[in-house]
């Protein structure tokens, strides 16, 4: 793991601060998935968290692939993580 100090896959809830990283979620038909992480998919998706006023019936997944939510991040920040 390259952030030791940051994340931790110890599934007990004595983390001491670090952020949980259930990678075992994130197989194929997995439906609990952390913001910003790739989907199961052939599109190569990301779970992309979104502000109220993006949420509408426009909204299709193949809009958030990899190189869409690395521009999204440029331009919009991330609006999710605080760390």
């Amino acid at each position: 793991m390259e952030e030791p100090n940051k994340f931790t896959t110890e599934r007990l809830k004595n983390r001491h601060g670090k952020l949980y990283l259930d990678y075992i979620q994130h197989a194929e038909g997995k439906t609990i998935v952390a913001p910003y992480s790739a989907r199961g998919n052939d599109l190569g998706c990301i779970a992309t968290p979104l502000f109220w006023e993006e949420v509408n019936g426009n909204l299709r997944p193949d809009l958030f692939t990899i190189p869409t939510v690395l521009e999204r991040i440029k331009k919009v920040g991330r609006s999710f993580l605080t760390f």
